[in-house]
């Protein structure tokens, strides 16, 4: 821990730009760690390894409350100075704003509130704490208010994805673990399953344990969800919806929104913003 500290501090003693500290901290720390072996380590390295742990544990002590002293112990906020996020070689810029998106993404989403967005719609319930019925609520949100319809819901549902133990990537994104379907544990019984589906689980190994497929019982879940959750479209009049085209029904790759702009459409992404 010590080390770090002797970076930022030797930095900022020596007045230079922590940027330049990849090329200029080794020099000066080779001789702060000189002079702390000199003064302190060497004069108890053959004593009981019990001194030698506290003479280390104490010089991080001793630097740790000297930044204290310069910086002092407030915390204090570091502002980025980037408005926007620019994506797609620059042809996509996504500001710091109100606006509502919609991705199955996690990276564009990761993205989109890195950069202090906060209007996501859909999320998992690992990044916000949510439970399972609010996750399925904000995805159908989403799917209506991009023109998703029950029987397309349904085709979304069934998608298998391009990974090899064919798990549609959007249950995947949103639930993670909870629908895992191996050889040593599924979700739901049998009888919830296809042929196919239980042959896969039969030889999936137990260390899958990302392995997971969708029973027919909780389809049923999402679609009685899809029926009985209203979107009032008032409260989403700025709203984007971004989509990776390897991850989604090639149905919607071609489908066409209603209402929607298409601002990007190549290399595997498709970009539209409401009219």
């Amino acid at each position: 821990m010590h080390l770090g500290l002797t970076y930022f501090l030797t930095m900022y003693l020596a007045g230079i730009h922590p940027g330049w500290g990849v090329i200029v901290s080794p020099i000066i720390m080779y001789f702060v760690g000189w002079a702390l072996y000199k003064l302190v380590i060497n004069k108890v390295v053959d004593r009981d390894l019990f001194i030698s742990i506290l003479a280390t544990f104490g010089i991080a002590i001793v630097m740790q409350q000297l930044m204290n002293f310069i910086f002092g112990a407030d915390v204090v906020v570091a502002q980025s100075e980037y408005g926007t996020t620019m994506l797609f070689d620059n042809s996509v810029t996504l500001p710091n704003s109100k606006i509502f998106l919609f991705t199955n993404d996690m990276r564009i989403a990761n993205l989109w509130t890195f950069n202090k967005n906060e209007n996501l719609i859909i999320s998992d319930g690992y990044t916000n704490a949510i439970k399972d019925k609010e996750i399925v609520e904000s995805l159908v949100i989403g799917l209506k208010l991009t023109g998703i319809n029950r029987t397309e819901f349904k085709k979304i549902l069934d998608f298998k994805g391009p990974h090899y133990t064919q798990r549609n990537p959007l249950i995947q994104h949103l639930f993670n673990y909870k629908y895992q379907a191996n050889k040593f544990y599924q979700f739901s019984s049998n009888k919830h399953y296809t042929s196919d589906e239980l042959d896969r689980i039969k030889n999936t190994s137990p260390l899958r344990v990302m392995a997971n497929i969708l029973p027919q019982d909780e389809k049923n879940k999402f679609l009685k969800a899809f029926d009985n959750t209203s979107v009032n479209e008032n409260s989403y009049k700025d709203f984007i919806i971004i989509l990776n085209t390897k991850l989604i029904p090639d149905f919607l790759i071609n489908k066409n929104y209603n209402n929607f702009s298409t601002l990007y459409k190549k290399d595997d992404y498709i970009f539209l913003k409401k009219d």
